[in-house]
């Protein structure tokens, strides 16, 4: 199977960046510092604060839209039926496995992901995506090159997601989405919008010439 190798460079500095802003946790969130103990926490400077908002704002929803384009990758080449299989292992079970371990080391049981959110809905997208991608019509759309009006409707989709995503979760906050904490905690605005971003990779895959004219300028994007 050929490698992207520029893709999985992006996928790793992606992770990287999620040091950065995971590292002053503590200080961004005071409260939560007091929930190992640990009082009276400076705030932190207002330039990390900045930073940390400029990197949330697209570090997820890169992720969601990596593994769309990878999704649609190993379907092409192995089918679905490989594909499931793959992401129930990778994705899936490890999701299972590491939330248990939250709910053994805190012995409450009751079904956390904490920070394993992302792979519960991935999963999710995953088994939906497989469900869709069945449909002839989703297949070919999806499939298809796409012109520069289909572009600018679906940059305005991608958009109009983040005010719809606030709506339904019922909750607001400058930086971020409000994460699903459980199985059974689902925000719905999540799902819109990061799977808003999964299909952006998965139309991406179809319209690799925009790559290539990425690729091909002279200019360093974040």
């Amino acid at each position: 199977m050929q490698r992207h190798h520029n893709l999985d460079f992006l996928r790793a500095f992606a992770m990287m960046m999620g040091l950065v802003i995971h590292a002053p946790l503590l200080f961004w969130a005071p409260d939560f510092a007091k929930v190992y103990g640990i009082e009276n926490i400076a705030p932190a400077e207002e330039w990390v604060n900045i930073l940390g908002r400029f990197i949330s704002s697209w570090r997820m929803p890169l992720f969601f839209s990596l593994s769309g384009f990878f999704a649609i990758l190993v379907i092409e080449r192995k089918g679905i039926s490989q594909f499931l299989k793959d992401r129930i292992i990778r994705v899936g079970l490890t999701c299972l496995v590491f939330s248990a371990l939250y709910d053994i080391s805190d012995g409450s049981f009751d079904y956390t992901t904490m920070h394993l959110w992302f792979l519960y809905e991935l999963i999710i997208f995953v088994f939906c995506f497989s469900i869709l991608y069945k449909v002839r019509f989703i297949k070919n759309l999806l499939g298809k090159k796409i012109s520069v009006k289909f572009m600018l409707i679906f940059a305005l989709w991608l958009i109009s997601t983040v005010p719809l995503a606030y709506i339904l979760n019922d909750w607001w906050h400058p930086s971020a989405l409000k994460a699903s904490s459980g199985y059974f905690d689902l925000k719905i605005g999540n799902m819109l919008y990061y799977f808003s971003y999964f299909l952006a990779g998965v139309i991406l895959y179809s319209n690799q010439n925009i790559l290539i004219k990425v690729q091909n300028t002279k200019i360093i994007f974040l």
